[in-house]
């Protein structure tokens, strides 16, 4: 024990664990003195005072109190306690006292070890078992421990935990040091130790020694750790006895089919109650002692003046700060330190992103603390908004027809369509009131198939949505603005999983229709191939065409308030029928849209139900594409006003343009106007508020010396801007990008110190994700609009920013480092290779998914396809060069020349690999 004193206070000054077990120490009743260690005390078992001899010795933090009283005397057994952790440290030796088996031995310590368990509910257990396969003949001791496992609900962390050594001159094959928990997120790892035949097995138990930031007193949680695949199979077969085929209530069926569900679940995800307490991550007991003596020292120098306290006062000072930022790693790394869900959520914390922070919000200036009635706050503004909405609105008249009608043959679901709904449920989305994971029911999918088909073609046959679907649960998500003011969030509904499949069952249906007959060609959200980057590629293109033309361009963008939340569901009835979409299928959408509720919950707090008479529900997969139905007259209302204009939307938001003639803008500024009230009108018309303050218009290509203009729109006047924010990207009326880099640099800025703070705690591979995910993202979004349109000084400053970036990165603080070399080695490209890489893929997707598109029709239309390069496309028609304002197909004809493989016939996941190893890292 001596000749390890010196390693063991080593370890106790350099690492500071909060407790340190040593078995097999043999210490005798003697001086214990040297064993004493500064911040620490010395622990050993009553055995001790006994036989004069103890074999296990601990030493623990001041602030860690020992529980005496569930030690049995006659073991070697430890009992400590912090915070809300029992902790517990074992030794088993063969020596047994007199009158006593080597059996009732072992029995004797288990019979303690379960009456700590039962008695605590939070425990952990580890030390040295000694149980030997080799002499344990009939698994005695093998078995004793199992059952005294399984009895006490524990998981046992080390597995591998059989060792051969040399004991007394023989081989011996023992289970020695084991850990027992019941304790979430509590990881080990084994370290080889020169001294001793044992392991050192390092324990970290997450809330112990590192808090976590932001946690709350009362906060439930879901035990996963006896959940898997096959148990939940299993345990739901066990549950699930079958539909009887005479069962045709829908609401019946589905209470049978979640019922089973949510009993397996409860077996396996139980919820518990995590009683953790908010704590800087970056204060310990050495800082705050570090920050009293500084304050005492400074208190002291201002009295005195004197020369030496000055100097004390810096050293104290230097030494704090050294001490803030090493414990600032340590907690930055204890956060990384876990599953890939974690990992995001501690750099999402330190990069300023969704940052999970306690509701506090103002009633009449007086702040609300009660959980439940800050629920029913957001309860009764979401419901108030919608209300005043709906009574302000002038909505067309439309009643809905009688929707009975046989079901026909392909209006049923088969068990493969199921199959394919229940793969596209997302594992990680939220759970609705039933509470049943994403990840469950995909677990569950070859048990679901059939009794979900039966389910869902009942609900066909009747044309009934289960009510308990029709019930959402709405989290307040933050918007904008101070985050103690109720108007500043918006309402998300998680529903249940189940209600989802169906959902996506009835997207499919819907979709036997083409997307442009179901949402129209402008429409460019929530649809395949399409997203914000197409719809500022149309959006560009059509402006850069016209200003080629030396045209003027005007254009507002519509701005609607809860859009989703005003949705009629009879005129939306309307619209089905129009598309001659099967009867059965639109009574089944009705219903779903009819009489929902919803309430708002907070923490463990839900507020009132309250009714939802209009609107489709923000959060579910099939409300955007009937918002999409909802709004596809558009197009069609503003050609009949104005021919010659353009239009294009994503979900709520849309962008109506008209060109003209110098010399006509004054008409044309008339026409955009007529346009915006026939708009303003239909929108009226479809219960849609169009809120004119939040409304932008802009004059592109208008000439410097002509005035301002402006359009007028229920006595609001709109005064025309320099730019307008299209789908994140800035467009200005010259089409010059200059404020869309501006935003780029500001924000690029904005997280180098976050990069910084993480360059030298997070390995470089790891630091080099970040760097994609948080900066090089916001760098390159969009860059296949406004890149190629760019001066060389600005393409010079974004590619500065980067390159910066990257000699962090790679720790060339004085810049002694060639640019190629940067790229080489954090194998990150330069700002001209990302640009090619994005828009070579955005031409790809173009291509070969975006076909109906009027922007895909216009490169078809300049480009063919000839027999000797088969597998490439060539563009006619090919335009002059514009300064600022290249053509779309200008620019994909670059793009085109500079892909060095024939690529129209290859996959997407094919394209991206031979891309990438085309195209250099450093492109000049």
């Amino acid at each position: 024990m001596i000749k390890k004193l010196d390693q063991i206070k080593w370890r106790l000054q350099n690492i500071e664990p909060d407790i340190l077990f040593i078995a097999e120490a043999d210490l005798a009743n003697k001086d214990l003195s040297i064993f004493h260690v500064k911040g620490y005390n010395f622990h050993q078992t009553n055995t001790l005072k006994l036989r004069n001899k103890c074999r296990l010795v601990a030493w623990t933090k001041m602030d860690i109190v020992r529980l005496q009283h569930l030690e049995n005397d006659l073991n070697e057994i430890l009992v400590f306690q912090k915070h809300q952790h029992t902790i517990v440290g074992i030794y088993r030796h063969f020596k047994c006292y007199t009158g006593e088996t080597i059996r009732s031995n072992f029995d004797r310590l288990m019979e303690n070890l379960q009456e700590i368990a039962h008695c605590k509910k939070s425990v952990l257990i580890t030390g040295d078992f000694n149980v030997d396969p080799q002499r344990d003949q009939d698994g005695y001791f093998g078995d004793k421990l199992e059952s005294w496992k399984n009895d006490c609900d524990l998981d046992q962390l080390i597995q591998s935990d059989t060792r051969t050594r040399l004991v007394g001159g023989n081989l011996q094959s023992s289970r020695i040091d084991l850990v027992f928990t019941n304790i979430t997120n509590v990881k080990t790892h084994s370290e080889f130790m020169s001294q001793s035949d044992h392991y050192l097995i390092n324990i970290i138990l997450n809330g112990l020694e590192k808090p976590k930031p932001h946690t709350r007193k009362g906060t439930v949680y879901l035990d996963w750790r006896k959940y898997s695949k096959e148990k939940m199979i299993n345990r739901f077969n066990e549950y699930f006895r079958g539909i009887d085929i005479h069962q045709h209530d829908v609401n019946e069926i589905n209470d049978i089919i979640t019922t089973a569900i949510c009993m397996a679940l409860n077996d396996l995800v139980p919820k518990r109650m995590a009683n953790l307490t908010g704590v800087n991550p970056v204060i310990n007991a050495k800082i705050r002692n570090l920050r009293n003596k500084k304050s005492r020292l400074h208190k002291k120098w201002k009295n005195t003046g004197d020369l030496d306290d000055y100097q004390k006062l810096r050293k104290v000072s230097n030494a704090l700060n050294y001490e803030v930022s090493l414990e600032r790693k340590r907690s930055i790394m204890h956060g990384l330190d876990g599953d890939s869900k974690q990992y995001w959520r501690t750099i999402n914390n330190i990069m300023g992103r969704n940052i999970t922070e306690e509701i506090k919000i103002k009633d009449k200036g007086q702040e609300v603390t009660d959980a439940t009635e800050i629920a029913n706050l957001f309860s009764e503004f979401f419901k108030t908004k919608v209300e005043d909405l709906e009574r302000n609105s002038q909505c067309e008249k439309f009643d809905v027809p009688d929707l009975s009608v046989w079901v026909t043959e392909d209006m049923f679901f088969k068990e493969v369509e199921i199959t394919e709904s229940i793969q596209c449920l997302k594992r990680s989305k939220a759970m609705g009131l039933d509470e049943i994971p994403g990840t469950v029911v995909k677990d569950l999918q070859n048990a679901l198939v059939h009794p979900l088909c039966w389910l869902f073609n009942n609900i066909m046959t009747s044309g009934t949505v289960p009510k308990a679907w029709k019930i959402s649960k709405v989290i307040p998500i933050h918007k904008k603005g101070p985050k103690d003011e109720v108007n500043n969030f918006r309402p998300v509904s998680n529903i249940s999983s189940l209600s989802k499949v169906f959902e996506r069952a009835i997207i499919n249906k819907l979709r036997l229709k083409p997307d442009d007959e179901l949402f129209g060609i402008h429409q460019h959200a929530f649809r395949k191939g399409s997203s914000t980057i197409t719809a500022g590629l149309v959006f560009q293109d059509y402006l850069a065409n016209e200003l080629d033309q030396n045209k003027i361009t005007l254009a507002y963008s519509a701005d609607l308030t809860a859009a989703f939340d005003v949705l009629r569901p009879n005129l939306l009835v309307k619209n089905l029928l129009d598309l001659s979409i099967n009867k059965a299928l639109i009574r089944v959408i009705y219903n779903f849209l009819q009489e929902r509720s919803a309430f708002v919950q907070i923490g463990e707090k839900t507020s009132y139900n309250w009714a939802l008479p209009i609107g489709c529900v923000q959060g579910s997969v099939l409300g955007p594409v009937l918002f999409n139905i909802y709004m596809r007259e558009l197009p069609k209302l503003i050609k009949a006003v104005e021919p010659e204009s353009f239009t294009m939307a994503y979900a709520d938001d849309s962008y109506i343009a008209i060109s003209c003639d110098k010399l006509n803008v004054r008409n044309a500024l008339v026409s955009l106007t007529n346009i915006f009230q026939t708009h303003k009108k239909w929108l009226d018309q479809l219960g849609m508020i169009c809120n004119p303050t939040k409304t932008e218009f802009i004059v592109f290509g208008n000439p410097q010396h002509v005035p301002r203009l402006e359009i007028t729109l229920d006595k609001t006047v709109i005064a025309a801007k320099k730019t307008m924010k299209v789908l994140g990207i800035m467009f200005d009326d010259q089409l010059s990008w200059k404020e869309q880099t501006s935003k780029i640099l500001s924000k690029c800025s904005s997280v180098s110190y976050s990069l910084r703070l993480l360059n030298r705690v997070l390995p470089r591979k790891l630091h080099r994700q970040v760097i994609y995910a948080h900066f090089i993202s916001h760098l390159t979004y969009g860059s296949q609009i406004w890149a190629k349109c760019i001066t060389n000084k600005q393409v010079n400053k974004l590619s500065s920013c980067l390159n910066k970036t990257l000699r962090l990165h790679c720790f060339d603080f004085n810049k002694s480092m060639h640019n190629s070399e940067l790229y080489a080695l954090s194998k990150i490209r330069s700002f001209k290779s990302q640009i090619l890489i994005q828009e070579a893929k955005s031409l790809y997707r173009i291509v070969t998914q975006c076909s109906s598109f009027e922007l895909t029709q216009r490169l078809m239309a300049q480009s063919t396809f000839i027999t000797r390069f088969p597998g490439r496309i060539i563009f006619i028609n090919y335009g002059k060069k514009r300064v600022s304002r290249n053509s779309f197909i200008n620019r994909e004809k670059q793009i085109n020349d500079a892909i060095p493989f024939d690529w129209l016939d290859l996959s997407p996941e094919t394209f991206e690999v031979q891309l990438k190893r085309a195209i250099p890292l450093d492109i000049q």
